[in-house]
């Protein structure tokens, strides 16, 4: 796992062995270093599923559904911090057909601007994994522009 921050000027990597999450329902996919059509497929079944029994937040819908309506993204897991803290923070966490580098340059002033810090998650398995850390107070805000970004992106090719 790596994590960035952006108070380290993007230039600071921590990495960690190991990876606690787990790909088991999708053991296919395992080695694909990018985001292909059936792993999107199977995703959004998967999210089709967990809407239909209201395991999704509510409040976040709009934001999975505007990203996953991109052909070079799907959303993977989502949570807007619900806890009520300021200190707990919301995430999103997506895949990808464009490369690290490219999304990463994408969205780092974006980070700056919002204090987002981002975890790529399995990245030993070939299947990298984006997620996006959101201040609670203000990640509706940093959805918003998030979403701007990536149909940004994805109209560049």
């Amino acid at each position: 796992m790596a994590l960035w921050r952006p108070e380290s000027g993007f230039k600071s990597l921590w990495v960690s062995q190991g990876d606690e999450m787990k790909f088991t329902t999708l053991e296919d996919f395992k080695g694909h270093m990018k985001l292909s059509r059936a792993e999107k497929d199977h995703r959004l079944r998967t999210l089709g599923a967990a809407k239909f029994a209201g395991e999704i937040d509510k409040v976040m819908i709009e934001y999975l559904d505007n990203i996953n309506n991109l052909p070079s993204f799907c959303t993977t897991q989502s949570c807007w911090g619900h806890q009520g803290d300021n200190e707990k923070k919301a995430h999103i966490d997506i895949r990808t057909s464009f490369s690290f580098e490219k999304l990463y340059e994408a969205v780092c002033g974006w980070m700056g601007d919002y204090g987002v810090e981002l975890q790529v998650y399995g990245e030993e398995m070939g299947m990298p994994r984006f997620c996006f850390w959101l201040r609670h107070h203000d990640w509706h805000k940093a959805m918003d522009a998030l979403c701007v970004i990536l149909r940004k992106l994805q109209k560049q090719g």
